[in-house]
């Protein structure tokens, strides 16, 4: 794996604090990086510095539970997932970003879309689950 040259921050969210690793101009377009699980947002560490050099402001966070980051609540969601990350954009000063998702992410990147659309600008999707009512 890549080094992990990153800058890394916490940022406070109603369910506990969540780390991310950061790199890119402040005034870069933000892209939001959603790992698959169980892994953590380490796993784009060797693509933050190339989507920095690009201009973007790239943010790879590591969910509640996973990572760096605290617990999740016992009885939590791909929802409350999504709702946590909104409060993250929030704790960042990004009203708006881009978000790419892998497996468990890439539907919480999804249900980030369809519970706050004036957030996501634009939705890469990547080996998303097609869940069903059952």
């Amino acid at each position: 794996m890549a080094k992990d040259r990153a800058a890394k921050a916490y940022v406070d969210t109603p369910h506990g604090q969540v780390h991310v690793r950061t790199d890119g101009p402040e005034t870069g377009v933000p892209l939001l990086m959603v790992h698959w699980t169980p892994l953590s947002g380490r796993m784009y560490a060797a693509h933050l510095p190339l989507l920095a050099a690009r201009g973007l402001r790239a943010v790879a966070v590591d969910m509640l539970g996973y990572g760096r980051s605290d617990p999740r609540p016992a009885d939590w969601s791909i929802e409350a997932w999504a709702d946590n990350l909104a409060a993250v954009l929030d704790g960042l000063g990004i009203d708006r970003a881009a978000v790419i998702g892998g497996h468990t992410g890439a539907s919480v990147a999804a249900e980030l879309a369809l519970r706050h659309p004036a957030r996501v600008t634009r939705l890469v999707l990547d080996s998303c689950a097609l869940p069903t009512p059952e």
